[in-house]
C-alpha cells in the first residue's frame, strides 16, 4: 500500500472549506517512512506550500494511505458540483 503526505492548510473558506495539498511524489510504502521524510525535510515541504499558498499558513500535515486519500478526492468532487448548481 501507498502512503501519500497530504498538506492542510489553515484557512477556512467558507463554504468551500480548506485548502489541501496532497504530495504525489514522493511516495512512501508505510506511514512510518512518510513520517521520517517529514521530519528529515521541513524546509522544503514548508517552501512547496508557501509557494502554492502564499497568504495561508499549514495547519496540519498527514500521512494518509494512497487509497483514502482517493476517496476523499471522488467525494470532495462531487460535493463541488452540487455547490455549484
Amino acid at each position: 500500500m501507498n502512503w501519500l503526505l497530504v498538506a492542510i492548510m489553515a484557512t477556512v473558506h467558507v463554504p468551500q472549506g480548506q485548502d489541501i495539498f496532497v504530495f504525489t511524489q514522493p511516495t512512501f510504502e508505510s506511514s512510518k517512512e512518510c513520517i521520517q521524510y517529514v521530519q528529515e525535510n521541513p524546509q522544503a515541504l514548508t517552501l512547496k506550500l508557501r509557494s502554492e499558498f502564499p497568504s495561508d499558513k499549514m495547519e496540519r500535515l498527514l500521512c494518509v494511505p494512497e487509497e483514502n486519500v482517493k476517496k476523499f478526492l471522488k467525494t470532495t468532487m462531487k460535493l463541488d458540483s452540487k455547490l455549484e448548481t
